[in-house]
């Protein structure tokens, strides 16, 4: 915690004095990369790069890519891949308190033999890629997401001005009515029936977490956020069951505190005037801003 928070209070310082921010670019997107690398163990040094290829990761859930766009998206993937082995290779010799090295020295079962062995290395580069793409991306959608539910609902940003209790609530309604994770494949393992449809085993279904979020039987007033909605962290924004996100607690302290940072330092939060078209990025996977503007006071 008290890493994360410096982190929050040490972007928030180089922008303060300005009065006006692009909100995605230098806060919400670098914090949660900041935060991933350090639990990783990956130098700081590497952000700037490391940035790019997590950008190119999802690049790819986007639509309507040129061919030179996709084979670009997929070079610079292979190139985090070999970063990533380099880096496993020089925790084994120097090992670190950090996720990595922790995945040098771990066993798992194998499903074959039954014995016990040590992750492979595609393992390794598997486990970190998905942590280091999942553990940024989402959540610094979800950051800037917030700032436009925000503008979206002053009514909901006064109330949180005065009692910061409701920022917990807060960042679970962003979570389930802009859910950054809009849905995922999933694939059906026995021939199966879901409300009169037969679905065949072999098919392949489109979860549509979003759609859920926003089901009214469950969430009245679904597209409004409520700070005193009681089942408000019941949504599918993070996946449910055995298929959830391992990162959602991570995720959801890394919201939690920056906007209890963000309302305490910054006043008169606002759209920027002439800049936020709100335009997102094209796809039905994720739900993304390209930017969001901010004009504010200082506290």
């Amino acid at each position: 915690e008290p890493f994360i928070r410096g982190a929050i209070d040490e972007l928030i310082d180089n922008w303060i004095d300005d009065g006006e921010v692009p909100f995605y670019d230098q806060f919400a997107e670098p914090l949660p990369m900041i935060v991933i690398a350090e639990l990783l163990g990956l130098p700081r040094m590497d952000l700037p790069q490391l940035k790019i290829w997590s950008g190119a990761w999802v690049l790819p859930f986007s639509r309507g890519l040129t061919e030179a766009q996709e084979l670009d998206a997929v070079e610079l993937h292979i190139e985090l891949q070999h970063y990533i082995y380099d880096a496993m290779q020089a925790k084994r010799t120097n090992p670190g308190d950090d996720i990595i090295t922790r995945l040098t020295k771990i066993e798992i079962e194998d499903e074959e033999t039954g014995q016990k062995r040590p992750l492979l290395d595609e393992e390794i580069i598997g486990i970190t890629d998905h942590l280091l793409i999942g553990g940024n991306e989402t959540t610094a959608f979800a950051l800037s997401n917030g700032l436009w539910v925000l503008f979206q609902n002053p009514d909901t940003y006064q109330s949180l001005q005065q009692d910061r209790s409701g920022i917990k609530n807060f960042v679970e309604e962003v979570l389930r009515i802009e859910s950054p994770t809009q849905g995922l494949l999933r694939y059906v393992t026995e021939d199966t029936e879901i409300d009169g449809v037969p679905i065949p085993k072999g098919a392949t279904l489109a979860i549509r977490y979003g759609a859920g979020n926003r089901d009214p039987r469950r969430y009245p007033n679904p597209e409004k956020p409520d700070l005193t909605r009681k089942n408000a962290g019941r949504h599918l924004a993070f996946g449910v069951g055995e298929k959830v996100c391992p990162g959602a607690t991570l995720s959801r302290l890394e919201q939690r505190w920056a906007w209890e940072i963000l309302l305490q330092r910054l006043h008169n939060m606002r759209p920027a005037p002439g800049k936020n078209q709100y335009s997102h990025r094209k796809g039905m996977w994720l739900r993304a801003l390209d930017e969001i503007y901010l004009s504010f006071d200082k506290v």
